[in-house]
């Protein structure tokens, strides 16, 4: 059995933390690591690689960290990394160097995280090859 994915779980409320935690380690796919604060959750990073993360977007620490130089470099490196990716919305993911951008694709986002090489497989070969119609103006 392949090794579990690493999960970033960044959120001030413990309990629900906690408990995303759980539903993520329920099916032995996912190996959830928490953090309560965008500090901590930085730290998490430095340690390792992480196939994706959920992030509360209010803490409470958020604020004082956007003010941080070291963040404004980072955010501009990542912006740049972005753009030469070719992302043209949000929220945008990647898995398994494949992009996904708008939450509607969330449902094959995490389709693709459990089963790497759906992309590649026949079907979805075989849909890809089909016409491409465009809608009149």
């Amino acid at each position: 059995m392949p090794s579990a994915k690493r999960v970033l779980l960044v959120d001030d409320d413990q309990m629900l933390r906690a408990s995303l935690a759980e539903q993520l380690a329920a099916g032995s796919e996912f190996a959830p690591v928490e953090a309560g604060s965008c500090i901590e959750a930085r730290e998490k990073v430095r340690e390792g690689l992480y196939e994706f993360m959920i992030l509360d977007v209010g803490l409470p620490d958020g604020a004082k960290m956007i003010e941080s130089e070291d963040v404004k470099a980072t955010l501009r490196a990542n912006v740049e990394r972005a753009v030469e990716l070719g992302v043209f919305g949000v929220p945008t993911f990647v898995v398994n160097q494949q992009l996904f951008w708008g939450e509607d694709t969330l449902p094959m986002v995490l389709y693709v995280a459990r089963s790497p090489n759906w992309l590649e497989g026949k079907e979805v070969q075989r849909i890809s090859t089909l016409p491409r119609t465009t809608p009149e103006m």
